[in-house]
């Protein structure tokens, strides 16, 4: 995929969210937010998301986070697609992915693993997947983390 021209927008993200973030990061032990350094991973698989991007994606981890984007609970899964809404709106592209989310999307327990290795993830991170060049998925990880460091410490204010 192409890099896309950055929009100036922000999508309201609702009060509770926050003490999400917050919640997730002490059940799994963390007490910052602390992202680790993005990651080229090579896949292959039936993915088109991947194949469209050279069979290959950019990961951030993010240490304790795990759970936070599942689609089966309704505050995580609200705060996921808020999020990516709002990266849409911003970057003009298509969002982003975790591996909460996973298997989905054409990828499989096989490439979760591979996605979760090559970053190095441990028991309850969360690995940010983004199926761009590495300028775009770059900005995306950068305002994602500042925009969950923002909800983070606005939390913790109150």
């Amino acid at each position: 995929m192409t890099s896309c021209a950055v929009r100036p927008v922000q999508v309201p993200v609702r009060r509770r969210y926050p003490s999400l973030i917050d919640r997730s990061l002490t059940r799994n032990g963390a007490n910052e937010l602390v992202r680790g350094p993005l990651v080229e991973v090579p896949l292959a698989g039936r993915s088109q998301i991947v194949r469209r991007n050279g069979s290959r994606v950019w990961c951030a981890r993010y240490a304790g986070l795990e759970g936070i984007f599942r689609k089966d609970l309704g505050p995580s899964k609200e705060l996921g697609r808020a999020l990516c809404d709002e990266v849409r709106e911003r970057f003009g592209c298509d969002g982003f992915l975790t591996t909460d989310e996973l298997p989905r999307y054409g990828l499989g327990r096989r490439e979760a693993r591979a996605i979760r290795s090559s970053v190095g993830a441990a028991d309850g991170d969360c690995v940010f997947v983004y199926a761009y060049d590495e300028p775009l998925a770059r900005g995306i990880d950068d305002f994602l983390h500042s925009r969950l460091h923002t909800m983070l410490e606005e939390w913790r204010r109150l």
